[in-house]
């Protein structure tokens, strides 16, 4: 019997302490090397760009992103 409530005991344990676990955040980065700020979240109002500026307006927006090495393309 003893063994029995030990065991209900270790298995509950375990249920509960992965309730109380905290949910892991979605991270979406998107880097463009010669997009510029031609986004409608950035202000520009003829671009149509409704899925990048839900993703603005819910996550996390840089307006000053700098460059150390700046790389053109032809």
């Amino acid at each position: 019997m003893l063994r029995a409530m030990r065991a209900l005991s270790v298995f509950l344990l375990v249920l509960l302490s992965n309730l109380t676990l905290p949910a892991k955040p979605n991270v979406l980065f998107i880097a463009i090397d010669d997009l510029a700020p031609a986004l409608r979240c950035y202000g520009n109002l003829i671009a149509k760009t409704p899925h990048i500026d839900r993703l603005a307006t819910t996550g996390v927006r840089f307006d000053r992103a700098y460059n150390q090495l700046p790389l053109c393309n032809p």
